[in-house]
């Protein structure tokens, strides 16, 4: 089974979807940025995408728009070994199409496991030390 898929399966069944209830509950999107020989490969929902026009992040996260509404979770995944500016990359497709029900983790896809990431609402100054 691919990683995306078991760590799809272990979110919705380990209570991260326990806030989604009966038939009104969407599967969530899982858009990720994965570090592969030095070049950023972007899946969504395993599916790789950013390899030719027709098949652009934005027209797929459309599609997911179409057919899943405007309130599917979002689950973005970036590899820990990505450049942070890819958590905006991908914010920036999801604005585009209005999908605003997202989520950010950060993981190195090799031991299935994630860190949720928050971000402040306030920037906080560095430290001068």
């Amino acid at each position: 089974m691919k990683p995306l898929v078991v760590l799809w399966l272990t979110l919705c069944f380990g209570g991260i979807c326990t806030g989604q209830t009966g038939e009104s509950a969407s599967r969530p999107t899982v858009v990720s940025a994965r570090v592969r020989n030095g070049k950023i490969i972007y899946r969504v929902n395993e599916r790789i995408v950013e390899d030719s026009v027709r098949n652009s992040l934005i027209t797929n996260l459309g599609n997911v728009l179409k057919t899943q509404g405007r309130a599917t979770p979002i689950f973005i995944v970036v590899d820990v070994r990505a450049p942070i500016a890819q958590f905006s990359h991908i914010e920036t497709a999801l604005d585009k199409v209005d999908l605003p029900n997202r989520r950010f983790f950060v993981t190195n896809f090799t031991d299935r496991l994630m860190i949720e990431i928050h971000w402040a609402e306030k920037p906080i100054a560095i430290p001068s030390n």
